[in-house]
């Protein structure tokens, strides 16, 4: 009901949180462009890396790599599991985004 949405909005808006209301397609939408993407170029990236330098002997040629490749690095170890569902559950919008 209304009356929930606004008791939820206000609870987590009192612990300084931002709260948008919008629709779930806009949600999928935005968030495949915006996250999941950029999690699948990392998790890409990172098995690229694993297969290309430390299962052939070149890990010190990462000693070459900058600031990108660091802030990168919290997103490739998060769990395949995880994102396998996520993308298996925004597959149309993550495809959309990928055509982009």
């Amino acid at each position: 009901s209304q009356l929930s949405v606004q008791r939820l909005r206000s609870f987590l808006e009192s612990m300084n949180l931002e709260t948008a209301l919008i629709s779930a397609t806009d949600h999928d939408q935005t968030v495949a462009m915006s996250s999941q993407i950029i999690q699948l170029f990392a998790s890409s990236l990172g098995s690229v890396i694993h297969n290309e330098l430390l299962e052939k002997g070149n890990a010190d040629r990462l000693a070459l790599s900058g600031a990108a490749l660091a802030g990168l690095s919290r997103l490739m170890s998060s769990r395949p599991e995880l994102w396998q569902e996520i993308v298996s559950l925004n597959k149309k919008e993550l495809k959309n985004t990928a055509e982009l």
